[in-house]
């Protein structure tokens, strides 16, 4: 339900201001290439959250620049998409039920990534 309001939120946004009825809930979707992700490590340490936030937000910065996600081992999984979990609209059925996905989601049941079991 958050999300839906959060949509619907960001819709009415983007109509005020003369923008696409998307402009608001599709930035930061498509994922970064490894050249992109390459370009952004090389940025200063203090520049790098802002940039990437600014064209992946949508996605978790330590996965793909690490490699690691700091929420892990987290049993609510990350909120950010990975790159295993990049195709829009995914369905995975696992332990803690379903977990329908923009891109892929973490299952709040049981912390596990789709597929994961």
């Amino acid at each position: 339900r958050k999300r839906a309001a959060w949509e619907a939120r960001m819709q009415r946004r983007a109509r005020a201001e003369g923008k696409p009825d998307d402009h608001y809930t599709s930035a930061g979707l498509a994922p970064p290439t490894e050249a992109e992700v390459a370009g952004l490590q090389a940025l200063p340490a203090d520049e790098l959250p802002a940039a990437w936030a600014k064209q992946y937000g949508r996605h978790c910065r330590e996965r793909y620049v690490t490699g690691r996600c700091p929420w892990e081992f987290d049993k609510r999984g990350c909120g950010f998409l990975h790159p295993e979990d990049s195709r829009e609209g995914r369905v995975e059925e696992h332990e803690g039920g379903s977990a329908e996905a923009e891109g892929g989601m973490w299952c709040f049941g049981c912390g596990g990534a789709p597929g994961s079991g």
